[in-house]
This record gives structure tokens, C-alpha cells and sequence, in this order.
């Protein structure tokens, strides 16, 4: 059942919010009753339920899904589309909506008929087309997010390590420097302590693993 719709999915579709919202979605775009070998309905509730079952992102192939003109009742009108359907969470942690996004490139797909082939070798390269742009978006996230960690991660090991104060008489100077990698932070950390009989005891330790996971591990024995 659809709960919003955005402007771009509306003229994509051709229908109003009204005939969207609080429908059911194979109502609004039941599917072509003439083609035999329609799968996008099928296809698209699978994907759908894979999301509900996983909590996952699932990205569709490329999916031909015909839609009927309003207009013109019972004439079809040619689609291909690019579907990613992904998760909101509820505060339990279980899927309560379902983001439907959808690129329409049937004026790709028909460009690239101008030029020749057949339709399985211009949805094919459609399909390569999209799912490059998806991958490239998905690097992009990967590497935001792993920057962030690193950010958080040596900010911990920064207010984990002791200053490099003097202990007793003697004076202290040190030297930290992770690792250039964002996934390479890891969880070393040191210690001075002023020992009796003008000594100094040097702990070193390193815990197994890398980023803010490590990072945290090495807070928890730097303070034991």
C-alpha cells in the first residue's frame, strides 16, 4: 500500500497522489493482461518480501513492467525501469515501510535500439548501465562512512592515550601515527606509570582488529 509518492514518481506514472495513496500497489499497476511472459508483478512483490524477511537493500534487474494509460483505458504503454527497494527500520528494529525507487530508461533502451541488436542485448546493457551507477553510489557511502569511522576512531585513541606529560623526573615525548588507511586505525595504545626509585614503567598493548571497533576494545584495557 502506497504511503507517499514524490513528484517525479507521479509523472513517471502518470496518476495522481490520490490514486496512490492508502492503495495497494498491484492494484494501481495491475500488469499487463495480454503478455504471457509479464514477470514484473511477480517480480517485483518477490523483491519486496526479500527486503521484509532481510531488512536489507534490494537492488531489482532491470524490469519491463508495462502501465496502463489512464487515458485510454486498456492500451499499455511500454516500460522498462531500474527498481531498488530498501528498508525503514521501526525502533524494534523490524521493516515498518518499504522505499519503492525506481529510474525509468525506456528512452535508454529505445536509444540504444536505434543503433541495432536485439531487446535481450539493449536491456542487458541498460541493466549493466544502471547497476554501474549504482555500484559507483554505493563506493561513494562506503567511503563517507569509513572516513567517518576513522574520525571517531582517532578521536577515542586521542582521549584514551595519556598526555606526554613528565612522570616524576623524568620528561616524556611521544609519538603516535596510525595508519594513512581509512580502514587501518587500529587499537594500540601506551602507558607511563611513575615507578619508586626514580623509575618509569612503559606498557604498550595493541588489541587485534581494525577501526572503532578495535578502537573501543582498546579503551576498555587501557582503563583496567
Amino acid at each position: 500500500m502506497y504511503a507517499d509518492a514524490n513528484r517525479d514518481f507521479l509523472r513517471l506514472a502518470g496518476r495522481t497522489r490520490e490514486q496512490l495513496l492508502g492503495h495497494y500497489i498491484f492494484d494501481v499497476f495491475p500488469e499487463h493482461p495480454d503478455e504471457p511472459a509479464a514477470a514484473g508483478m511477480r517480480e517485483t512483490q518477490a523483491s519486496m518480501l526479500r527486503v521484509v524477511a532481510t531488512g536489507e537493500r534490494d537492488a531489482m534487474a532491470l524490469l519491463r513492467y508495462d502501465i496502463e494509460d489512464r487515458e485510454r483505458p486498456g492500451h499499455w504503454v511500454e516500460h522498462f525501469w531500474s527498481p531498488v527497494n530498501a528498508p525503514v527500520l521501526g525502533p524494534d528494529g523490524d521493516v515498518v515501510l518499504i522505499v519503492h525507487r525506481v529510474e525509468e530508461v525506456t528512452g535508454l533502451i529505445r536509444a540504444r535500439g536505434d543503433r541495432g541488436g536485439d531487446r535481450s542485448t539493449r536491456v542487458l546493457e541498460a541493466e549493466l548501465y544502471t547497476r554501474a551507477r549504482d555500484l559507483q553510489q554505493a563506493n561513494e557511502g562506503l567511503r563517507r562512512a569509513q572516513a567517518r569511522d576513522r574520525e571517531v576512531a582517532l578521536a577515542l585513541q586521542a582521549a584514551m592515550l595519556p598526555a606526554p606529560d613528565p612522570v616524576g623526573h623524568h620528561r616524556a615525548a611521544v609519538r603516535y601515527s596510525p595508519a594513512v588507511g581509512t580502514l587501518n586505525v587500529c587499537g594500540d595504545w601506551y602507558d607511563l606509570v611513575d615507578l619508586p626509585g626514580d623509575r618509569i614503567a612503559v606498557a604498550v598493548g595493541d588489541v587485534v582488529g581494525h577501526g572503532l571497533e578495535a578502537a573501543c576494545v582498546m579503551g576498555h584495557c587501557a582503563a583496567r
